[in-house]
């Protein structure tokens, strides 16, 4: 899965909000993944992956399905941020450490060598969250998001269809 923050609408604190919401999408996951272990022995952790930069973006498809896409070197380093992050966590770029530091606990990973860039990546791993005028961090599992995925029923079901699926080796 991709997210584009600021595509459409664009907000000051955007990468604060996609740091949070690969928090809750992590907060999220974990009551189905425990339902697998207990139902199949499967752990399921995800990786995400955050980087703040400019792209390209274009819409591909036809009237009825059109779909975003986005293409540059902020998207290769955010799919190397998610490919190199430990399961169950999330990985941010320095660019946007830099722009949420205030924000967040963090801990420092140092630099980590992404496939297909020449050069070391600085990497972080948000821990707790600062919410705005306090002096303690929340910890990810007491984040809320701050909107609610709306029209995300059927590709839900379909998420769920295919895990199932793999599940029963048909993957």
């Amino acid at each position: 899965m991709v997210a584009f923050f600021g595509s459409t609408d664009v907000h000051e604190d955007d990468p604060e909000r996609s740091v949070l919401a690969g928090l809750a999408i992590q907060q999220a996951i974990k009551g189905y993944a425990s339902e697998l272990t207990a139902q199949w022995g499967i752990d399921l952790r995800i990786r995400v992956g955050i980087n703040t930069g400019d792209l390209i973006l274009t819409s591909i498809g036809d009237e009825h399905n059109p779909q975003d896409t986005g293409m540059g070197g902020a998207v290769t380093v955010a799919a190397r941020m998610e490919a190199t992050a430990e399961p169950g966590t999330v990985l941010v770029s320095a660019s946007t450490y830099r722009l949420t530091e205030s924000k967040f606990e963090w801990l420092p990973l140092g630099k980590t060598m992404a496939k297909g860039l020449s050069q070391p990546l600085d990497t972080y791993r948000p821990l707790a969250h600062f919410p705005d005028g306090e002096s303690q961090p929340v910890p990810p599992s007491q984040i809320q998001p701050s909107t609610e995925l709306i029209l995300r029923a059927e590709q839900a079901r379909i998420l769920i269809e295919q895990v199932e699926r793999v599940i029963e080796g048909w993957g």
